[in-house]
């Protein structure tokens, strides 16, 4: 499988991939809870898609990491400045 695949196949291996993504229990399942699910996962999936297109063309400054300091730490008992 190469960046040169055509979109057909990449349909079809992208089916066949979900089927062996599926939970355990899926054919414990209705076929209307599995019809369900399947549509609960494509909406996700779609959204998932927007998001990271979204970021794509508007990326952000944040880097994503936090540094969190509790309220009594000592660190904040130091008046200096720190540049």
């Amino acid at each position: 499988m190469g960046y040169d695949m055509e979109m057909d196949d990449f349909h079809e291996d992208q089916e066949h991939k979900e089927k062996e993504l599926r939970p355990s229990f899926f054919n414990k399942l209705t076929k209307e809870e599995q019809e369900e699910l399947d549509k609960l996962v494509a909406e996700l999936t779609e959204e998932a898609k927007k998001v990271v297109e979204d970021y794509a063309k508007n990326p952000t400054d944040m880097s994503g990491s936090m540094i969190m300091i509790h309220g009594n730490s000592p660190l904040l008992e130091d008046d200096k400045d720190v540049d």
